[in-house]
């Protein structure tokens, strides 16, 4: 869960908001016209603080939360309060991996260091016993990433 953003915006405040926003169309994506991370996110700051433009957008509208706020229309720039949503990141996630926008198992999960093949070898060093932090250095990772191989908590899909 994520902490409610502590926001106190000012009439000032919301108005500047709102004029970097592209809200022409009622029901399509209002884009984020001001800066944005590298992500696509737009970013608003004020009171020396900065948060998501989409997130600012939500509790203008719909008051403050401490779940994510989440977009139905998958676009990380809209700030159209009736593409948000308040949810958990579990669910943002689901949703992500249902619509086909992220897969997490094995090779395809963009963060993976590891091949299936490297996996099946660590495993079976592990299996003649092979300590886990030279198999840990033999492949450049941790000595409990190895552990969450070997024990079949990582790379399940393998097992």
């Amino acid at each position: 869960m994520k902490r409610p953003i502590p926001i106190v915006l000012t009439g000032a405040d919301i108005d500047r908001f709102w004029t970097s926003v592209d809200s022409r169309s009622a029901d399509g994506c209002w884009e984020w016209r001001a800066w944005r991370d590298k992500d696509g996110y737009g970013r608003f700051t004020f009171a020396r603080r900065s948060a998501g433009a989409h997130r600012v957008a939500f509790v203008i509208t719909k008051g403050n939360t401490h779940l994510y706020v989440c977009h139905t229309c998958n676009n990380p720039a809209c700030c159209n309060p009736r593409h948000l949503y308040a949810g958990t990141q579990q669910a943002n996630v689901q949703q992500a991996h249902s619509e086909g926008r992220v897969d997490f198992v094995g090779k395809q999960n963009n963060y993976a260091k590891l091949t299936e093949v490297e996996v099946r070898k660590i495993r079976a060093l592990c299996n003649v016993g092979t300590p886990q932090r030279s198999v840990a250095l033999r492949f450049g990772i941790d000595q409990s990433t190895v552990s969450l191989i070997n024990t079949g908590k990582l790379w399940a899909h393998l097992v």
